[in-house]
C-alpha cells in the first residue's frame, strides 16, 4: 500500500518484519480464515438485508445455522463490524410499577400457561420500539389455546388506557361467553380501576404475576416481540409502525 512512498527494507525494518518473512507472506496469499470470512460476508449481509436491517448478531446466526453453518456470534460480529453492519433498533420491555393501595390479584396461572379450549387463559404484556417521532408503546392479549393475539393497541405514551383499548378489542373480536382469566404481571395500568371495571362488567377474572414477568416470553416464545415494525425500515414514523404492527398481528 505504501510502496510508492518508502522502500521495503524501511517499512520491515520500522515494523520489525524480515524481508524474507514479508515476501513469504506475499506469495502464500489470504488465510483459509480469511478466505471464509470473505465468503460468508456476502451470506450475513443478505441475510441482514432480508430482514429490513432488523437482524442482530444472533438472530442472523440462527439462519445461519438452519442452513448448516455454525458460526460464533463474535466471528460475525467481527465480520459485521467490518462491514459497517447493525442490528436493528432494540424493543424495549416496559418497567410497570404498582400505585399503593391498589387492588393485586391473585395468581391464579402460576407460569402453567396451558388451556383446554379458546378464551380459557388470555395473557396480557407490553413492549415498546423507538420511532422517528418518539416512543411507540404496544400492549397486546393474547389467547394462550390458540396462541394468537386476539387484542393490542398502541399509543404515544405508558397508560391504563392502552390495556384497556387492547382489553376491549380481545372482548369485542371474541366475545368469550364463559368467564375467562385475564394474566398480566402486577403493574398499575392493570390494577386501575378503570380496568378491573372492564374485566368485571366482562366476567373476567383477573390473574397477576410478578412486576415485569415478560409474561408473552415464557407464554408460547417471542413472536409478539417480532410484530413490531415487522418489514419496515427503523426507525418508521408511529403511522408506518403501527399499520406495520397490525399487519404482522393479522399474520401471525
Amino acid at each position: 500500500m505504501h510502496q510508492a512512498e518508502f522502500r521495503i527494507s524501511t517499512m520491515c525494518y520500522v515494523l520489525r518484519v524480515s524481508r524474507s518473512g514479508y515476501y513469504s507472506w506475499l506469495r502464500r496469499g489470504p488465510s483459509r480464515w480469511a478466505h471464509a470470512d470473505r465468503q460468508l460476508l456476502p451470506r450475513i449481509q443478505q441475510i441482514y438485508e432480508d430482514s429490513h436491517g432488523r437482524y442482530g448478531v444472533h438472530r442472523i446466526r440462527a439462519v445461519l445455522r438452519r442452513s448448516g453453518l455454525r458460526v460464533s456470534p463474535r466471528r460475525i460480529l467481527r465480520l459485521m463490524a467490518a462491514a459497517g453492519i447493525r442490528g436493528g433498533a432494540r424493543r424495549g420491555r416496559i418497567n410497570t410499577t404498582r400505585a399503593d393501595g391498589s387492588t393485586v390479584a391473585s395468581d391464579l396461572v402460576k407460569r402453567e400457561f396451558r388451556a383446554d379450549r379458546p378464551n380459557q387463559i388470555w395473557v396480557a404484556d407490553a413492549t415498546y420500539v423507538p420511532t422517528q417521532e418518539g416512543t411507540l408503546y404496544l400492549a397486546v392479549i393474547k389467547d394462550v389455546f390458540s396462541r394468537r393475539i386476539v387484542g393490542w393497541s398502541t399509543s404515544a405514551r405508558q397508560s391504563s388506557e392502552m390495556m384497556v383499548r387492547a382489553l376491549q378489542k380481545a372482548i369485542s373480536e371474541r366475545s368469550p361467553q364463559q368467564g375467562v382469566i385475564h394474566h398480566s404481571d402486577r403493574g398499575s395500568q392493570y390494577t386501575s380501576t378503570t380496568f378491573q371495571a372492564v374485566c368485571q362488567a366482562a366476567n373476567i377474572t383477573q390473574s397477576m404475576g410478578a412486576v415485569g414477568g415478560r409474561l408473552l416470553r415464557q407464554c408460547h416464545g417471542r413472536e409478539f416481540l417480532c410484530v413490531v415494525g415487522k418489514g419496515v425500515d427503523s426507525p418508521a414514523t408511529a403511522s408506518v409502525l403501527r399499520d406495520a404492527v397490525g399487519s404482522g398481528i393479522e399474520n401471525l
